[in-house]
């Protein structure tokens, strides 16, 4: 028999452990949902949003490790790909700023201004 994939919310494959990455669509559902149960609470939603951040920014670290590589280009690119994430959640719930995920990164790395334009 087969052994069957199961993911839970988290986004862990449990055969193999290794993390999956949300779809954008699947982020900005969750969020939308989030909004319509907390839209009054800044403090949720400003953690929401720093939840999201985090994901991106690990989804981003294992993508770097996986491609088994330390170049500046490489992190470059993974990076850029995850801001393209965000901003496709941006796109589906407004809440979020677009290219918020790159100001994030820049603000907690201001080394990355230099090779991010």
């Amino acid at each position: 028999m087969a052994e069957k994939l199961c993911t839970t919310s988290g986004g862990y494959n449990q055969a193999n452990k290794k993390k999956e990455m949300r779809k954008a669509k699947n982020i900005a559902k969750e969020l939308n949902e989030f909004l319509r149960e907390n839209d009054d609470n800044r403090e949720a939603i400003t953690r929401k949003a720093g939840e999201i951040f985090q994901e991106l920014l690990d989804d981003s670290v294992e993508l770097v490790k996986s491609r088994n590589s330390d170049s500046n280009s490489v992190l470059l690119g993974v990076l850029r790909e995850s801001n393209q994430r965000w901003n496709a959640v941006v796109g589906r719930c407004n809440m979020l700023k677009k290219d918020g995920f790159k100001a994030g990164v820049l603000k907690t790395m201001p080394h990355m201004k230099l090779l991010w334009k």
